[in-house]
């Protein structure tokens, strides 16, 4: 799959009357608004009607541009077919400067991450052991990738503090859903739950729960790391989840631990969020 458009990052409130509307509702949802008091209310919309306009003006300075994503292979295939061999060897790609991308380790040991044109795969030793490795001589049974030649950060709303939230916020900023995008964010979270999966050697996998079971699961906490997703609503089980938009790798700042992002806590104040500009 390869496509290419824009973001929305001069959206306005004469462009979009529902842009600020959105904001509030991230912010003060409507059952909780109805109970300040005329008062309060007036003076809390005050404040965070210039909050929105703030935060949208930022927006207006530069044009971010999505570059083309590669999809190759399909999550359902592994899934539900057990087709767990690699549809693309990393080292046949040619052109590494710029490259991010992420998927399972072939035969399902382990997971695949690519930061800035450098290709990491983490595997989980019988005793529980973490070992990260770099190079290319590896394949995935699905993966997606695109090159990035340049970074826009874009502040995150306070409202933003877990990964559905995040999803809801990329959604809201991109002015349309057809093609999907990269994006990475840098910093402390508060806590992250990943898994990397370790598919026993000779089991077959026929459905979900036999690689549901596969995953062995770690923790950050209150550690500094960087995250490299994938967002898109026309690729569930493709690269991202049936239930989700996103597809989101994350990795310790000394490259020592890595794997597939569960579950995310954060404080919006100590993650920096880019897309590609």
């Amino acid at each position: 799959m390869e496509n290419g458009c824009h973001f929305n990052t001069k959206r306005g409130i004469n462009s979009n009357s529902n842009g600020i509307d959105h904001i509030l509702q991230m912010i003060f949802p409507p059952n909780r608004s109805r109970k300040m008091s005329l008062n309060k209310s007036g003076v809390a919309l005050g404040h965070i009607l210039i909050f929105g306009i703030l935060f949208y003006s930022q927006y207006t300075h530069a044009q971010l541009t999505r570059p083309i994503v590669h999809a190759v292979g399909a999550m359902k295939n592994v899934m539900w077919q057990g087709k767990l061999h690699p549809t693309i060897y990393l080292d046949s790609m040619d052109d590494k400067n710029n490259l991010y991308g992420l998927g399972p380790l072939e035969f399902l040991q382990g997971e695949i991450t690519i930061l800035d044109g450098k290709c990491y795969t983490s595997i989980v030793m019988e005793d529980s052991l973490i070992v990260v490795r770099e190079g290319f001589n590896f394949g995935a049974p699905f993966f997606v990738y695109a090159r990035v030649e340049g970074w826009q950060d874009i502040a995150i709303p306070d409202g933003v503090v877990n990964l559905h939230q995040l999803e809801k916020f990329l959604e809201s900023i991109a002015n349309d859903h057809s093609n999907p995008f990269p994006f990475k964010m840098t910093g402390e979270v508060q806590h992250a739950m990943y898994h990397i999966v370790r598919l026993k050697k000779g089991l077959k996998v026929q459905s979900p729960d036999d690689v549901h079971k596969s995953k062995i699961y770690f923790n950050f906490n209150s550690e500094p790391v960087e995250m490299i997703g994938f967002f898109s609503k026309h690729h569930q089980s493709i690269f991202t989840h049936h239930d989700s938009f996103i597809h989101v790798h994350v990795i310790s700042k000394d490259f020592k631990k890595m794997g597939h992002l569960d579950s995310l806590s954060m404080d919006p104040k100590k993650i920096k969020l880019y897309l590609p500009k």
